[in-house]
């Protein structure tokens, strides 16, 4: 029985274009380690295989990986204009939220007609992204991320990506055909909006802004990452170090707690 929030040290992959940091991962190659706490040392893959019900509740199956993905993207450049497998095993949707944006900061998301990879940037969606806002991606749905973001993003556990545009670079591989396809099944999601107006749900999962402080009765696994400012976490076996970075999961096993701070938080639901 998990009876405490888990918080994982980060992933750190350095691109050409910026910055991800992996907060919670379960994927083949790059699985979360528990960073302190009694599961100091485990992954999170090792958590599924023998935890899973008190991760996720009585529904969970052991031996499954955890469903969700959570990364920090810092851009510097623009990344490749891609889509993701909109079906199957690695179909991913995403959520973006904006921790942070230059002045001329801006996305790709979604087109005007059908999508000519020949002609790329031209028919695609441009839309300026501000701090606070908020962007659902379904699979499917070709897009960017451009210089001057910082995002938190909330996804699918899935990792495939199909490339239709890398501005120029050459060492990458494209693939158009199996992108062209995902595009196909896939229809322009809303434009982006700030994320106080409304949560971003989809059949994978809910994201929320909460203010602090917040109640939680608990009993569901959620995941808490700071929006703005630093949070704790108050629950009846203890309490948590201020967090300004990061995420922390809390297992359904958990009861009620207390996420107190300056600032708000960002609420990951499966």
């Amino acid at each position: 029985m998990i009876s405490a929030p888990l918080r994982f040290a980060p992933i750190l992959k350095d691109r050409p274009w910026g910055q991800e940091i992996w907060w919670v991962a379960d994927r083949p190659q790059d699985a979360s380690q528990v960073s302190e706490g009694p599961f100091a040392g485990s992954t999170l893959h090792d958590l599924m295989a023998t935890e899973a019900e008190s991760l996720l509740g009585p529904q969970a199956r052991r031996g499954t990986r955890f469903p969700l993905l959570i990364k920090t993207l810092k851009a510097k450049d623009w990344l490749s204009i891609q889509a993701h497998p909109a079906d199957g095993p690695e179909a991913k949707t995403e959520a973006w939220y904006v921790l942070d944006a230059s002045p001329a900061a801006e996305v790709l998301l979604g087109a005007d007609g059908p999508v000519d990879p020949a002609r790329l940037p031209a028919g695609m969606r441009r839309h300026p992204l501000r701090r606070g806002d908020a962007a659902l991606v379904p699979a499917g749905t070709p897009h960017a991320v451009g210089p001057g973001l910082t995002l938190a993003e909330v996804q699918q556990n899935a990792d495939t990506t199909y490339r239709l545009h890398d501005w120029g670079r050459t060492d990458r591989t494209l693939q158009i055909r199996e992108a062209l396809a995902a595009i196909a099944k896939a229809a322009n999601p809303p434009a982006p909006r700030p994320l106080a107006e409304a949560g971003i749900s989809c059949p994978s999962f809910r994201l929320s802004l909460r203010g602090l402080p917040w109640k939680a009765p608990g009993g569901r696994c959620v995941l808490i990452g700071a929006a703005e400012g630093s949070f704790q976490i108050s629950w009846a076996g203890g309490r948590t170090a201020p967090l300004s970075e990061g995420w922390w999961l809390l297992p359904a096993s958990l009861g009620p707690y207390v996420l107190e701070g300056e600032g708000s938080v960002l609420e990951a639901s499966v």
